[in-house]
C-alpha cells in the first residue's frame, strides 16, 4: 500500500507534500526523489526525512505535475485536496480548508454526515445540554439552538 501524502502547500510552480507515515526513512525520501526528478518539468526537488516534506519546484501548473506524480506510484493522496483551486485571499484559503474538511469528514462518515451536519448536532446539542443543566458559562442555550436551526436551514435549503 502506497503512503499517504497530505498537500501543505500549494502555487502555481511550487507543491509542498507530507508524507508522515514514512518520517525519518531516509532511504524513502531518496528513492522517491529520484523517481520525481525523471517527470519532464521538475525544476528542484529536496526533501526532509526528519520532518517527511517534500518540496517542488516545476514549469508546469501544480495540477498537471500532481497528476504526473500519481502516476509513478510513490504516494496516494485525496483526490479532493488536488482539485481546489490556488486561493489568492485568506479567506479563499480557509474556505478551501474547511471543503477539505468537509470532504474528509464525509469521506470517514460514508456521506452521511457533512461538516455543516457536524456543526449543527454539536450546537443543537449544545443547547440541550446547557437547557438541562441550567448551565450560562457557554453561550446561552437559546443561542445555541437558533444557531443549530440556522446552520440546519442553510445546510437543508443547499440540498
Amino acid at each position: 500500500m502506497l503512503p499517504y501524502a497530505q498537500i501543505v502547500h500549494k502555487t502555481k510552480d511550487r507543491l509542498r507534500l507530507k508524507i508522515a507515515d514514512k518520517r525519518g526513512n531516509y532511504a524513502f525520501f531518496s528513492e522517491s526523489a529520484e523517481k520525481i526528478k525523471a517527470l519532464d518539468g521538475i525544476k528542484e526537488i529536496s526533501f526532509n526525512p526528519a520532518t517527511g516534506t517534500i518540496l517542488l519546484t516545476f514549469t508546469k501548473d501544480a495540477d498537471t505535475t500532481f497528476k504526473e506524480l500519481m502516476t509513478i506510484g510513490v504516494f496516494t493522496t485525496n483526490t479532493a485536496e488536488v482539485s481546489y483551486e490556488i486561493a489568492k485571499k485568506p479567506t479563499e484559503q480557509v474556505g478551501r480548508y474547511f471543503g477539505i474538511l468537509n470532504d474528509k469528514m464525509k469521506e470517514i462518515t460514508s456521506g452521511d454526515i457533512s461538516f455543516g451536519d457536524l456543526a449543527f448536532l454539536s450546537l443543537f446539542f449544545n443547547g440541550i445540554y446547557q437547557f438541562v443543566r441550567r448551565d450560562i458559562t457557554m453561550p446561552p442555550w437559546y443561542t445555541s439552538l437558533w444557531y443549530a436551526y440556522g446552520v440546519f436551514s442553510r445546510i437543508r435549503s443547499k440540498k
